[in-house]
């Protein structure tokens, strides 16, 4: 039982790790071409 706990945790924090980088790749991302939108207006 405790290692399919461990098991759990471990893959909850490496998926919540993944979608932290992906959020912060997709607002970098978003930041990028707004000012690249504002540079060509």
């Amino acid at each position: 039982m405790e290692t399919t706990r461990d098991d759990k945790s471990m893959t909850n924090s490496s998926l919540w790790i993944t979608c932290g980088q992906l959020l912060f790749f997709l607002a970098n991302y978003h930041v990028f071409v707004w000012c690249f939108n504002i540079r060509i207006i």
